[in-house]
């Protein structure tokens, strides 16, 4: 295990652990490291203030370690950091990683094939990608998750080799999620030969080794960080319910939060649910700090406000469902007729 604190070694499962001194080690971010066996071992740093990036092998289970040539040279300038690794036993592996262009302000992905334990390497470059995990699968086939670092459409992305590094082809396999940048981590399991992904959407299986996911947990196990309840509902067992975050999902409980089910806002309306209030079955929400939406069928249409020249809707209180108030920028505004006036 390495960090903030050193590089440290177990040999019994973890019970006991010692310090190996380092010296280069000492200071940068250590992103990941590879074990091939007990003797073998990679370890990846990133650029991290004036600190290089840099691949470094030890063949006696990290006592002594020399830095690997990938043929790549971090600085300032170019500032790389390397993300994962993975060889197997015949000597066949790849490398990815990505350069920061400080005098562009660019990203650039790379990846990386050796087929000599990391000895030479040939080098790969993707533009806007950022890789983080490689799962190898055989000496043909690997696959790498990342993201695309295009600001105007950030997404989770897949890069599938089935010719040994030759050509990459590129996937997205979570186009449908409102979070789709967001990839935690992913894993191969051999002895199923399945890929698990952790995605903030949920967790993913593949079964035909990346080229399609489907979701293996529940609807509503998603992330949110908002939720109102309905004020004067029909009766306490008949409360409805809405969770969510920013975003176009979210979930509803029409029975006081004993069920959920995850429904979805149209995308012409908007693209985050900024605040939601609920009064008698009636549903108001604003959209983007920007428009004012109102739904009397629980969801199923959503017809928008004139709010006129009010802007900056940051604020939503409602009594009952003709009756409620906005905080627009500088103003206060009311309606007592359901939003046909304010």
């Amino acid at each position: 295990k390495a960090g903030g604190g050193g590089f440290y070694r177990t040999a019994n499962n973890g019970v006991s652990w010692y310090y190996i001194s380092t010296p280069l080690f000492e200071s940068g971010i250590f992103s990941k490291m590879f074990a091939l066996n007990n003797n073998q071992l990679w370890m990846l740093k990133s650029f991290y203030y004036n600190k290089d990036g840099g691949v470094w092998y030890s063949s006696n289970s990290g006592t002594n370690w020399v830095q690997v040539n990938t043929g790549l040279i971090s600085d300032t300038l170019d500032q790389i950091s390397y993300s994962d690794m993975k060889i197997n036993s015949t000597g066949i592996g790849f490398l990815s990683g990505s350069i920061y262009y400080s005098a562009q302000k660019i990203n650039k992905g790379f990846i990386q094939k050796t087929t000599d334990f990391g000895i030479t390497w040939v080098t790969q470059y993707f533009d806007d990608e950022v890789y983080h995990d490689i799962l190898l699968i055989n000496d043909s086939e690997c696959v790498l998750f990342g993201f695309s670092n295009n600001v105007s459409q950030p997404e989770i992305i897949e890069r599938k080799t089935t010719d040994s590094g030759l050509n990459w082809s590129l996937i997205s396999p979570f186009q449908s999620l409102p979070y789709q940048y967001n990839l935690n981590n992913a894993v191969y399991i051999p002895a199923k030969d399945i890929i698990i992904a952790f995605v903030v959407g949920g967790i993913y299986k593949s079964t035909d080794r990346g080229n399609t996911f489907s979701r293996i947990t529940s609807e509503t196990d998603t992330y949110i960080s908002n939720i109102v309840f309905e004020k004067k509902p029909k009766s306490k067992d008949e409360q409805i319910i809405i969770a969510w975050n920013y975003g176009l999902n979210y979930l509803m409980s029409l029975d006081a939060g004993t069920t959920w089910k995850q429904k979805t806002l149209p995308a012409a309306i908007g693209n985050s649910l900024w605040l939601a209030a609920i009064a008698e079955g009636v549903i108001y929400i604003i959209m983007d700090q920007l428009s004012l939406y109102k739904s009397t069928d629980l969801g199923v249409t959503w017809n928008q406000l004139d709010i006129q020249t009010y802007t900056g809707l940051q604020a939503l209180s409602i009594y009952d469902k003709n009756t409620f108030t906005l905080n627009a920028y500088f103003n206060i505004v009311s309606s007592t007729d359901g939003g046909n006036t304010f």
